[in-house]
């Protein structure tokens, strides 16, 4: 454990670190730092400084956080935290299902098929970035918000030409029962609850989940005496937002996390002061 503390806290409970201690800037026995590119991940100040003009130490380190959580559940809060900054992102939209494809058959037996269009993908979870007092609450109930699900894909048709007897000619058939995709679903918050053992508080650092993508467009397809013909349907438009919506480049992006099709996430940053 480090010599140093603030407020009655060790420098080890504030700073990331892993046990070591070094000559710091002059401070002989301060944590090893752990330097971070962005500035919402370091500390408050912790009463230290060097140099002229002083410059603080907690600038050399990454604050105490809980790295980035991905499912639902209770966190404790540590001793002394009295604060913390909330990265959260919701999930992203599901994607909207394939139109349904299309086939024709003439009468001299000709076939052909079109495809239905490609569903759209997803949209992308909205970054929250948030900062919370923890004054008299104990707890935090972290709420990861998942991924959309996925629209279905529409339904398949064929046509084939055939002959009318009655009206002594070949029937022209068209498809007429090919289906969209189905829209793909908006994704779910992410937000936290601060608690206490006997209460929940409202609710805080709501990331939005992306909206569904649209369903694509069906095929269509027509047969005649001796031609089949067949169009491929358009494919659906992408869900919004249509880009990454990370825009603090003080905080890092959490990963993989709220984009098309998949979960979202959380990261809470402990401060004391």
């Amino acid at each position: 454990m480090s010599g140093y503390s603030y407020k009655g806290i060790n420098v080890n409970n504030i700073c990331v670190n892993n046990g070591t201690t070094a000559n710091v800037s002059g401070f002989s026995g301060m944590p090893a730092t752990s330097a971070t590119n962005y500035s919402s991940m370091c500390p408050l100040t912790f009463g230290y400084t060097t140099g002229n003009p002083p410059v603080d130490l907690c600038n050399q380190y990454t604050a105490s956080n809980t790295g980035i959580i991905t499912t639902s559940g209770n966190l404790s809060i540590p001793i002394g935290a009295k604060s913390c900054r909330v990265i959260s992102v919701g999930g992203g939209g599901g994607s909207g299902g394939k139109g349904g494809n299309a086939t024709a058959e003439s009468y001299n037996g000709t076939q052909t098929s079109a495809p239905g269009g490609a569903g759209g993908l997803g949209g992308y979870g909205t970054y929250n970035y948030s900062n919370v007092s923890l004054s008299t609450y104990t707890g935090i109930y972290a709420s990861i918000g998942g991924a959309g699900t996925d629209g279905n894909s529409g339904n398949n048709q064929k046509v084939n030409s055939n002959y009318n007897a009655a009206n002594v000619n070949y029937n022209n058939n068209k498809t007429n029962n090919v289906n969209a995709g189905n829209d793909g679903n908006t994704g779910n918050q992410t937000y936290i609850q601060l608690t206490t053992t006997n209460s929940q508080s409202g609710y805080y650092a709501i990331g939005s989940g992306g909206n569904g993508g649209i369903g694509g467009n069906p095929a269509s397809a027509n047969a005649s005496q001796n031609k089949a013909d067949a169009n491929k349907g358009s494919d659906g438009t992408n869900g919004t937002p249509a880009t990454i919506q990370a825009n603090n480049s003080n905080y890092p992006t959490l990963s993989n996390y709220g984009n098309p099709g998949t979960q979202g996430a959380v990261q809470i940053i402990w401060l004391y002061d």
